[in-house]
């Protein structure tokens, strides 16, 4: 899944963000830094809030539509994955990732990387967590450069 030019133009993109990443820890330390890229996680959760609501157009919540979504968001930027839908969860195993790679691009180590995709996720789960309190999202970060990451959507009885 995810086409390679949509990879490497993401990767590409990534890597400026993660360029700019380095000089706002040099200005204003890591911990700003990672506050600040919660904050663009807290807009990537606004922007797939929106988007399930849309497509749930007042139904209920379910995994079909949590899997619809983020597979739209995922293979528009390129990435390789594999996705597996149960009633309860959605869980992707994420093999290629532009993020990832753009950063590492950008000369960010694995622990670095590390720290800001949990800081993300955090912030896309506090605002999906208000729209949807059933949706919890949970992230597993690759052990190793060659390995891949888990991300989980569940829903909560």
């Amino acid at each position: 899944m995810g086409s390679k030019d949509a990879l490497n133009a993401a990767t590409s993109a990534y890597s400026t963000y993660g360029g700019l990443f380095k000089e706002v820890v040099k200005e204003f330390g890591m911990e700003k830094a990672l506050a600040l890229a919660a904050k663009q996680g807290e807009s990537m959760g606004a922007q797939m809030a929106a988007t399930l609501k849309k497509k749930l157009g007042g139904k209920e919540l379910d995994t079909k539509t949590v899997a619809a979504v983020t597979k739209e968001m995922m293979d528009g930027s390129g990435y390789t994955y594999e996705m597996k839908e149960t009633p309860a969860s959605v869980v992707m195993k994420v093999d290629k990732c532009p993020f990832y790679e753009g950063l590492k691009m950008a000369g960010l180590d694995d622990k670095t990387i590390k720290s800001i995709c949990t800081r993300m996720g955090e912030g896309t789960n506090d605002v999906i967590k208000k729209q949807f309190p059933k949706l919890q999202t949970r992230l597993k970060f690759r052990t190793s450069p060659d390995s891949f990451c888990t991300e989980e959507f569940a829903l909560r009885k």
